[in-house]
């Protein structure tokens, strides 16, 4: 930002005149080196857009300015730019040195240069600077060389005065004036050029061209003054600065809003004049710019006037409602007090009482220095007009104005303020307490007439309510009612502090609003209630001056009822209106006066409605309230740059909306962005503030903040709108500016990747579908196979199973066999011993009948031999049994044969039995107690029952059976 310099109304010891507005004070100027634009020392152009921004026409390309960022375009041969137009559809035409064309935005929303050196016929591209550009209500453009005019319509160019000396080219009111130094001022009717006066010749170029009302024209020459084109004639138009301007030589000129008209001149810095021709305001180096030649002039909007100088670019704030006052330059001291008496103006400062004749007019060429006051030098600290007398009070005492002169009233030290008692009576307040002055004569002169007792601390600050009542307070002590005694020479004190109603002993000041005293304390501002004896918040008071904005330093009601006060760090005022039974309020900061205000002895005089005085740390503030809402209310804010902050030259968006539907889209890796951003507001009286939402990401807004910049980092996927709007101090709120983009998701999450995921996971999906069959087929061969084997093995199990079950039965057979065969055995055994017996029988038969002379001996043997027979008796017993167990053993071999061979007897069947057997014919003798010969003589005969054959064996066909 430029470097704010407050030039004052004049400066002491200096030998020439200086610049001296129309009304007292001079605007505020904001100097912008080159330094801080960052291009060429000269502008030769200015232009501003439908968003209010700023373009200047500069050594070094475009240079464009938003309020906060400077951006130098340059064109396609580098050139200096000299002149620009701003046409529809962010189109900016501009003419350099050997070429022309436009800037436009590039679907980034960068300004990009596009020469229309190529529309020119190829004979007449060769020229040197382009001057000026212009465009007629038909949508032509218009450019001016040194000598030729170029037409640009419909994407055509036409090359017109070729050849001429031309020097100035403008349409002004409808009308396209262009000068040829042979034939004159000429005005174009589409295709042609007439002459505008055939016979008039300026002798001097004409440099500029700005409507007066109506169709009037006014037409200004560098070196012989001024032109009026009106009704078709060219005449002079005098005025009473033309030596001036002749002699500083115009070099541009414009119009400003409520009908001034500013000049730049190449020696002399700037002239304002007024419609009655009226100088208004000069200013030139002395007072504020930073140098006297100026090249171009421009009056944006707000209309305040913007000056391309020959080294930098100056901006006068033409309508700032306030104005700088210093009636000592050289010391700049401190503002403690303003009035104005009998026509003059006083200003009290640290460095003594100055002075200057009050009207409403101000020769800006007139000499008109402020006049210290003298014997004043010092700390003044107070001026009050006391029944038509002027009192100051100084660091050195009481004094009295007079003629411009300070008459001591008494030699005590340090008078502070001064209370009417009565016509010829008043108190002062000094450093000490109190003192009593009289008034000796109708001429209005003052006396000190003694010190008071009954208070001796210091009364700075005392008002008098309409009562009578007087009230003093003191920062550190409490406040004070006081009452003086009839005798005149003692005062009664009343102290309340904390005790009564007021917050606390410390930081409170009295002040008279509405003909009652009120104390603004630490927290909130009371009134005295006589009822109660103490202090109460006075409602309405705090109502406006809500104590959560700070503590109220300074109160001051104005003829109209007007509330002035200062309020922790701002400064403003409480309108009000009456409207009959009610009152309205209406509540005005002056962020202006921001911190200025001198501490602790806060200074506002309120003259009437046009001139309000403040007390500043350097001199005096003067507000005209009518200026205070004449400015620019159109605020605007624009996004001008989008970048990723970090990568170098990485500019996402430029600032113009290519296509504001469209969202732009950024890759994933891309998505740490640096935006800034700002209001096209350029006075500095009313700072702005900017609030951000990052919709997609912000549920609310930022809170407010002086910061145009603002950075996101790791941004996530998805669709985000940046909005930013903008607000003033006084309350004027901007709309909202937007940009819209969305973080593309990674590779890894797009679209294109999905759909590979989709195709991929569907492959996996088919492959192991497919892997999944073979696997199901493979587990089925194998659980096929498996089964099998199990079933096999199963079987086998079986087969095994069955063996061993056919191996247990048949070693349970062959263990049954092996039972029967001892069974049997034991039978045959039995039937062995029975033939035993049987021959044992026979045997001792035969030796009873050898012993038949012993009879006892006989029936001894004859026992025992019952007996023998007794027990072949129970062998016989055991056939059957053996016949059941050879059956068992031999799958019923008995009960077959039986059934084949009935006729069989029992004795056949114990012989088959034992053929079965195979056993010999001795054995079968014993066991059939027969011979062998009575054995084959049995077999003989079994066969014959068998019906066996001679060939057949009887063995083998018992073995068959």
């Amino acid at each position: 930002m430029g470097k704010k310099i407050w030039w004052w109304v004049a400066l002491l010891c200096c030998s020439e005149a200086v610049a001296q507005p129309g009304i007292l004070g001079l605007p505020p100027v904001t100097n912008f080196q080159k330094r801080i634009y960052q291009a060429g020392t000269q502008s030769w152009d200015i232009a501003q857009d439908a968003r209010g921004m700023l373009y200047f026409a500069n050594n070094e390309g475009l240079l464009q300015y938003d309020g906060t960022f400077w951006t130098c375009y340059p064109i396609a041969n580098g050139t200096c730019v000299r002149a620009i137009l701003v046409a529809p559809a962010h189109r900016i035409y501009v003419g350099g040195q050997g070429d022309l064309g436009y800037f436009c935005p590039n679907t980034l929303g960068r300004l990009t240069y596009y020469s229309l050196l190529a529309q020119i016929p190829e004979a007449q591209r060769r020229f040197e600077d382009v001057w000026d550009i212009a465009q007629t209500a038909d949508g032509a453009v218009w450019f001016r060389t040194n000598d030729r005019v170029f037409r640009y319509q419909n994407n055509q160019m036409q090359v017109l005065l070729a050849g001429s000396n031309l020097r100035f080219l403008q349409a002004v009111n409808g009308v396209l004036f262009v000068e040829d130094v042979e034939k004159g001022l000429l005005k174009c009717d589409g295709q042609n050029f007439i002459p505008v006066n055939p016979n008039l010749r300026f002798g001097s170029p004409v440099t500029g061209a700005v409507g007066f009302g109506g169709d009037t024209v006014l037409i200004t020459t560098l070196k012989n003054g001024i032109y009026c084109y009106q009704n078709n004639q060219l005449n002079p138009w005098p005025t009473s600065v033309d030596a001036f301007l002749c002699q500083k030589r115009i070099y541009a000129c414009t119009r400003v809003g409520n009908g001034q008209i500013a000049f730049g001149t190449s020696l002399g810095g700037m002239l304002v004049m007024d419609l009655n021709r009226r100088p208004l305001l000069w200013l030139e180096k002395n007072a504020g710019l930073q140098n006297n030649n100026v090249l171009s002039i421009f009056c944006d909007r707000a209309q305040n006037l913007w000056l391309g100088l020959d080294n930098g670019i100056d901006l006068v704030e033409m309508s700032a409602p306030f104005y700088r006052l210093l009636p000592d330059p050289a010391l700049q001291g401190t503002g403690y007090a303003a009035t104005v008496y009998d026509q003059q103006l006083y200003l009290g400062s640290s460095n003594g009482l100055y002075t200057k004749h009050w009207k409403d007019y101000y020769d800006p060429f007139a000499r008109l220095d402020f006049d210290l006051v003298p014997t004043t030098t010092g700390q003044v600290w107070a001026l009050q007009q006391v029944d038509q007398t002027l009192f100051m009070g100084h660091h050195e005492g009481a004094f009295q104005i007079k003629n411009n002169q300070a008459n001591s009233l008494s030699n005590q030290p340090g008078a502070w303020t001064f209370l009417p008692i009565d016509d010829t009576t008043l108190i002062a307040g000094a450093y000490n307490g109190l003192s009593l002055y009289t008034r000796q004569n109708k001429q209005g002169n003052w006396k000190y007439v003694r010190h008071l007792l009954g208070l001796d601390e210091s009364c700075r600050i005392m008002v008098r309510e309409s009562s009578g009542a007087i009230w003093m307070s003191h920062p550190y002590r409490g406040v004070f009612k006081i009452q003086l005694q009839a005798d005149r020479q003692h005062v009664a004190v009343q102290r309340f502090g904390k005790d009564h109603g007021l917050p606390s002993d410390l930081f409170n000041y009295v002040f008279k609003i509405g003909d009652i005293a009120v104390v603004a304390a630490e927290h909130g501002i009371y009134r005295f209630d006589a009822a109660a004896g103490k202090f109460i918040p006075a409602t309405e008071l705090n109502h406006w001056l809500d104590p959560a904005h700070g503590r109220t330093r300074y109160l001051r009601e104005d003829a109209r009822g007007n509330i002035w006060f200062s309020q922790g760090n701002n400064v403003g005022v409480l309108w009000v209106e009456d409207e009959g039974v009610h009152k309205r309020v209406h509540k005005e900061l002056f962020p202006a006066l921001n911190g200025q205000l001198v501490g602790g002895f806060e200074h506002i005089y309120p003259y009437n409605a046009q001139n309000v005085f403040f007390g500043t740390e350097k001199g005096f503030m003067l507000l005209n309230p009518d200026r205070l809402h004449k400015s620019d209310t159109t605020l605007q804010v624009v996004i001008n740059s989008v970048r990723f902050p970090d990568l170098q030259d990485s500019l996402l968006y430029g600032g113009f909306p290519a296509d504001p539907k469209l969202a732009m889209g950024l890759p994933a890796q891309r998505n740490n962005l640096h935006f800034s951003f700002s209001a096209t507001v350029y006075a500095q009286a009313d700072p702005v503030q900017y609030s951000v939402r990052l919709e997609g990401l912000d549920a609310v807004w930022s809170p407010w903040s002086t910061k145009t910049e603002r950075d996101f980092a790791h941004l996530p996927t998805g669709k985000y709108t940046f909005m930013v709007k903008a607000r003033t101090a006084s309350g004027l709120e901007s709309a909202v500016c937007t940009f819209t983009f969305r973080i593309l998701p990674p590779w890894y999450a797009s679209r294109w990747a999905y759909l590979l995921y989709a195709a991929f996971s569907i492959a996996v999906l088919v492959a192991s579908f497919r892997r999944q069959r073979v696997r199901f087929e493979a587990e089925k061969a194998a659980l096929t196979t498996e089964h099998q084997e199990q079933s096999e093995a199963q079987r086998r199990r079986m087969e095994q199973s069955e063996q061993e079950i056919v191996r247990l039965q048949n070693e349970k057979l062959e263990n049954e066999v092996q039972f029967k065969n001892k069974e049997l055995a034991l039978a045959t055994m039995h039937l062995v011993q029975k033939g035993e017996i049987l021959s044992s029988i026979q045997e001792e038969l035969q030796k009873t009948l050898q012993k038949t002379q012993d009879g006892k001996a006989l029936r001894d043997d004859l026992q025992r031999i019952m007996r023998m027979v007794q027990y072949d008796t129970q062998l016989d017993n055991d056939w059957e049994q053996f016949a059941v167990h050879f059956d068992s053993v031999y799958g019923d071999f008995l009960k077959r044969l039986r059934e084949r061979h009935p006729q069989l007897s029992p004795y056949d069947l114990r012989l088959s039995a034992y053929l079965r057997m195979n056993l010999s014919s001795k054995e079968l003798a014993h066991l059939m107690n027969i011979s062998v010969r009575g054995v084959e003589g049995s077999r003989y005969r079994l066969r014959k029952k068998l019906n066996l054959g001679g060939e057949d064996h009887l063995v083998e066909y018992l073995m068959n059976v």
